[in-house]
This record gives structure tokens, sequence and C-alpha cells, in this order.
């Protein structure tokens, strides 16, 4: 377990630098286009404000289902590790026992 929350740790701060680089540059490179733009059409660049918001848009709805369900993964990930961390750990009582059987079903 404390290999997966330093693992996890690692994950997050890795990808929050990742976002935060990109959405600086993603930054620079629209205002440096939009100026462009401007000097070339205003209607032009008033057309793709429209075009890429109602994009944007179609993206946000399409993508709240997959968020949901990379939370559902993460969650059942971190059942099934914490099962097994269970099962190692009390693995003498289990066979004294004799709950193979619940507890195979249990992880399952």
């Amino acid at each position: 377990p404390d290999q997966r929350i330093a693992e996890d740790t690692r994950n997050f701060t890795r990808e929050s630098l990742r976002i935060t680089v990109h959405a600086f540059d993603a930054l620079l490179q629209f205002t440096l286009n939009v100026a462009v733009l401007w000097s070339i059409s205003h209607l032009l660049t008033w057309s793709l404000f429209g075009f890429s918001g109602m994009g944007t848009l179609l993206l946000i709805i399409a993508s709240r289902k997959l968020v949901k369900i990379n939370c559902d993964q993460l969650r059942y990930e971190a059942d099934f590790r914490y099962g097994l961390v269970h099962i190692r750990n009390n693995a003498e009582a289990i066979a004294f026992y004799a709950g193979e059987g619940p507890e195979k079903a249990e992880s399952l």
C-alpha cells in the first residue's frame, strides 16, 4: 500500500505539472493565433470562436460519463488491492478456519 500511495502521489504531481505547462502553452498559442487572425479578418475570427465553442461544449457533454467511469475504475482497483492485502495479512487465520471459499468469493 505504501508503494501504491507513493506511485499515486508521483502520478498526481507529474500530471499536475504537465497540465499546467500545457495550459500555459495553449494560452500563449491562442493569444498569438487570435492576434494573427484578427489582423486578417474579424468575421473569420468570430466564426472560429463560435466553431471552437460548440466543439468544446460537445466534448464536455460527451466526456461526463468518462469521468465517472474512470472514478469507478480507480475505486474498483483500490477495493481489489485492499482485499489482496487483507488476504495476505490474514492468510494464516483463513487457512486455519478453512475460510478459503468465502474469501475467494469476496475477492472476486
